[in-house]
């Protein structure tokens, strides 16, 4: 146990000291994020707070919405565009309606991986493009079973 006097406070102390830090990641907060000591990681906030515990029906998605959780069930995948554009597109359906997701990079390991007609939970950042809605390059987690997609309704 540090013993601190008058001019020094446990605030002090350099993140490495802290539990789970270790020098590796305090030197990357201390590069990344410019953290150097427990008093500056109290007072960093986050620029953001993504909550993705709603899940939305596709239908509920318009203008407005700027990212979006969605569970449904993954179809149609397709390449489209050549070159530099080409992009892999497939469709996410729920009862409500259906919303593109799109990938530019890494398409041959997202095609291999995702299985059409199995049921995903989506999240991210909500285009609309060409008059449609979609989503490029999602967060995907496979659901597990029916008894997974009624939690989350």
């Amino acid at each position: 146990m540090a013993v601190f006097d008058n001019q020094h406070s446990i605030l002090d102390t350099s993140l490495e000291f802290l539990k789970g830090i270790g020098s590796i990641r305090a030197a990357l907060l201390r590069t990344e994020l410019q953290l150097t000591n427990y008093e500056s990681l109290l007072h960093y906030y986050p620029y953001r707070y993504d909550n993705r515990s709603q899940i939305l029906p596709i239908n509920a998605i318009n203008h407005q919405t700027d990212t979006a959780s969605i569970a449904g069930t993954l179809a149609n995948f397709r390449l489209e565009g050549e070159g530099a554009k080409r992009r892999l597109v497939a469709t996410l359906y729920d009862e409500t309606g259906r919303i593109e997701l799109v990938w530019f990079q890494a398409i041959a390991w997202t095609k291999n991986n995702l299985k059409e007609g199995e049921k995903y939970l989506v999240y991210g950042k909500v285009n609309f493009f060409n008059g449609i809605f979609n989503i490029a390059h999602p967060e995907v987690e496979l659901l597990k079973s029916a008894s997974s997609m009624a939690g989350l309704q």
